[in-house]
């Protein structure tokens, strides 16, 4: 039986997904091969990514999603997993060469850590005031492209909370409840992945609202203090990212009227616990 199972979610990515199984191939990480499996969750409706792990990945297991959003996805690699402990990663990173060598080091060396966090740094820098990345280098993010937690704590914390129908706030919903089970966490500066920066078009906004929603009713008293707290950073980012869209000779200015038109609809979200 392995002892890492990795989860990659994935949806009508082919693309990104290739260059980050390549990065997983046997040979290519240096654990041993037989140390860990691949499981790539597919929420793909118009097409999969079955015939292609069928053909060039053979060592990877496919498992079909549910189609209710990466949280949901995740949720239902972690199901199909073999392993002790559940690594996560998205289809569009590229993992180092030495981090899942770097997740079983240390795992073997702390046996009293529950989750271990990766840490996750772009590929270059931003060019546009669309673009971004993730950035995790020096921890307490516990973003969902790079961790590694035991199977027992994901299962006993419930797993990503499906009601996130999007890529925003279920991960930092998953980070809560872990910090909130007092749950020990490492962070592992070697379990390194790349994240690739991505341009990002204003209507990414939408999508976002609805998960801010979805964690504000979760947490009522949380909500109300994030409320109050994006008041403050509507002034805050107003002015400092202005120097930014400047910096950035205007390129990418769409998003940066959506992201503070999406900053005064979160202040005045209607506050409804779930």
């Amino acid at each position: 039986m392995p002892q890492l199972s990795v989860i990659i979610p994935t949806c009508h990515r082919n693309d990104f997904l290739v260059a980050c199984l390549d990065r997983l191939q046997p040979g290519v990480q240096q654990l041993d091969s037989a140390a860990y499996e691949v499981i790539v969750a597919d929420d793909g409706q118009t097409s999969t990514a079955q015939q292609l792990i069928a053909e060039r990945y053979p060592w990877v297991r496919w498992v079909k999603g549910p189609q209710k959003g990466p949280a949901a996805n995740r949720n239902a690699g972690a199901r199909a997993a073999l392993g002790p402990w559940l690594v996560f990663t998205d289809d569009d990173c590229l993992p180092d060469a030495g981090w899942l060598s770097a997740y079983a080091n240390a795992m073997a060396a702390n046996e009293t850590i529950t989750v271990f966090e990766g840490k996750t740094t772009a590929d270059r820098q931003r060019r546009r005031y669309d673009e971004g990345a993730p950035i995790n280098e020096t921890g307490g993010f516990l973003w969902s492209c790079n961790f590694a937690i035991s199977a027992l704590a994901f299962s006993k914390l419930g797993g990503f909370d499906e009601r996130f129908p999007y890529a925003a706030m279920e991960d930092v919903d998953f980070a809560m409840r872990v910090k909130a089970q007092h749950i020990s966490m490492l962070f592992l500066p070697e379990a390194l992945v790349v994240h690739p920066v991505r341009q990002m078009g204003p209507n990414k906004y939408v999508d976002f609202y609805k998960s801010y929603v979805c964690f504000t009713h979760k947490y009522e008293q949380v909500g109300l203090g994030f409320r109050a707290e994006r008041f403050r950073q509507l002034f805050v980012s107003f002015f400092r990212q202005s120097s930014q869209l400047i910096h950035f000779q205007f390129r990418g200015w769409r998003s940066f009227l959506s992201e503070h038109a999406f900053i005064i609809k979160t202040i005045f979200m209607p506050s409804k616990p779930v």
